[in-house]
């Protein structure tokens, strides 16, 4: 019983780890120009769009481009699992139902 919460769950925990990574990239891309000595840029204008946001929304950006290229690396290959899992799941429904008529029909 505990084995198939798990299984079942699993899904869920790779959703989750994909938002929470994405979220850590975000954050790591719009302080990476600070962090990397243009502190000076903070200090020339206020508001939304001063130099300092502006340089923010760049490393967000190459944050996000950096998340879907480790993302597809790293959770790609459990997402895909999971897909075959539901695909062979349904697979075993439609077998057990007795509607092999269905089943040909999709091979097709």
């Amino acid at each position: 019983m505990l084995a198939k919460l798990i299984v079942n769950s699993h899904r869920i925990f790779i959703e989750i780890g994909l938002w929470l990574s994405l979220l850590f990239f975000l954050v790591v891309g719009w302080h990476f120009p600070i962090l990397m000595g243009e502190e000076f840029m903070s200090q020339s204008g206020d508001g939304l769009f001063s130099l300092a946001s502006i340089s923010g929304i760049k490393g967000a950006i190459v944050g996000a481009i950096a998340w879907f290229l480790s993302a597809v690396v790293f959770f790609g290959q459990l997402l895909i699992l999971g897909d075959i899992r539901i695909r062979i799941r349904n697979i075993e429904k439609r077998l057990n139902s007795g509607d092999k008529n269905d089943l040909k029909r999709q091979q097709m």
